[in-house]
């Protein structure tokens, strides 16, 4: 049980890194065509903002977290779940993004992201099973050209910790 909720946490952890970090994409050869959000398996922000939807348009989410990251930076960071990334990384990651801000892409994006950095347990993931093969699934909100790196936390990171690349 704990290896698989061990590889439940890697797939959102991953799924939050591609949003956050918008840079560049290492399963695959070539160049992405757009920055936007992993939709499979899910970023915090792409699940949250799922979780939150109304048939409204109005935000009210049901999972704990999702809650507390819209209290913390507001109703914005949801409408624009895409827009996790800093335009002014030039490739950079380790080194340019600091530990425990990964998930908010160093809180350089245009909105408030900093709640997806919080250290905690129930943030919403994408259930896989362990020795599968997954697609990767990547919206691509915003076309124009760049790359996209994948990371995966090490085997006993905890969700209740904070984020850095020595987990990675």
């Amino acid at each position: 049980m704990a290896r698989r909720s061990r590889s439940l946490t890697l797939a959102a952890v991953l799924a939050t890194l591609l949003s956050a970090l918008g840079v560049t994409f290492l399963l695959g050869q070539g160049r992405a065509e757009a920055h936007g959000v992993a939709m499979m398996p899910g970023s915090r922000t792409y699940l949250c903002q799922l979780d939150a939807k109304t048939g409204t348009g109005a935000l009210d989410p049901t999972n704990p977290a999702c809650r507390a990251a819209l209290d913390q930076s507001g109703a914005t960071a949801l409408y624009n779940w895409f827009a996790v990334l800093d335009s002014n990384a030039g490739g950079r990651g380790a080194g340019y993004v600091p530990d425990g801000t990964l998930c908010s892409a160093g809180d350089r994006s245009p909105y408030d992201f900093s709640a997806y950095n919080a250290a905690r347990a129930d943030w919403p993931r994408t259930h896989l099973t362990s020795g599968s093969t997954i697609k990767v699934r990547y919206s691509n909100w915003a076309a124009h050209p760049g790359d996209f790196r994948v990371y995966l936390t090490k085997p006993g990171w905890s969700p209740t910790s904070q984020l850095g690349w020595d987990d990675l």
